[in-house]
């Protein structure tokens, strides 16, 4: 059996905290397959810290409270018992997200046209708004310390002897070529950087990331698939997937 952990711009602070809680509650966890995109390490995910109800279950609030600094107790038990009235924004978006607005759990973003629509400018210009909204335009790229509990999340996934897949995410050529130029000038430096703490002849890396370049089609948005890009995706995974993993 097959199960989607993940939860919508999880860091590895709390992924790690959630394998550390899942491998204690059983052993029978016997692969994982884990995001590794050029933005997993900006430093806007070591400060993005929401649905604390959700979390509660796996992360304490001493973890929790020396990753954010600035969280109280008592906001923490309000926010965690009463979750739409501790977070304003989760209110809102739960009384205006239309369901039709998300596609395979992804709510596709109100501010944006549907990527595959746009011509060549408009995808670039909504590529730069992605990307900088990723970056928060710093000239800061790399969190040390979500890459440590990134590598604290590989070491414990294969002392528990799982097999371990990373995953690249298809982005779209504009995306890629706009974070290229103005964020992550040597991409191959970047990423063997990320990597060498890695004992990587024990995991597999599966990297979809310019598979779909020529098929703007394919994109909600510039790192985001549609339902027809998620469809050949899925397809491809399943397949590398049956490959790289035993028994899958």
């Amino acid at each position: 059996d097959s199960f989607n952990y993940a939860s919508s711009a999880e860091s590895y602070f709390f992924t790690f905290h959630k394998l550390n809680f899942l491998l204690n509650k059983s052993s029978k966890l016997e692969s994982l397959v884990l995001p590794i995109d050029l933005h997993t390490f900006s430093p806007r995910w070591a400060n993005t810290v929401s649905d604390y109800w959700f979390w509660s279950d796996y992360v304490s609030y001493q973890d929790l409270s020396e990753w954010k600094e600035d969280l109280s107790y008592l906001n923490f038990l309000f926010m965690k018992n009463f979750p739409l009235l501790g977070n304003g924004n989760l209110f809102l978006e739960n009384m205006l997200v239309d369901s039709r607005e998300v596609v395979s759990g992804h709510v596709l973003d109100f501010s944006l046209i549907d990527f595959a629509e746009l011509d060549e400018e408009g995808r670039r210009d909504q590529a730069k708004f992605r990307v900088d909204k990723h970056f928060d335009h710093s000239e800061i790229v790399f969190n040390e310390d979500l890459h440590d509990y990134f590598v604290k999340t590989v070491d414990l996934a294969l002392d528990s002897d799982i097999d371990l897949v990373l995953l690249k995410f298809p982005i779209s050529r504009e995306y890629f070529d706009y974070l290229n130029a103005n964020y992550i000038e040597d991409i191959e430096l970047f990423e063997e950087n990320l990597l060498s703490p890695i004992d990587l002849e024990r995991v597999k890396i599966l990297d979809y990331r310019n598979v779909f370049f020529e098929n703007p089609e394919y994109f909600s948005d510039p790192d985001h698939l549609n339902e027809r890009g998620i469809e050949v995706f899925m397809s491809l995974l399943k397949e590398d997937l049956a490959d790289s993993v035993e028994g899958l």
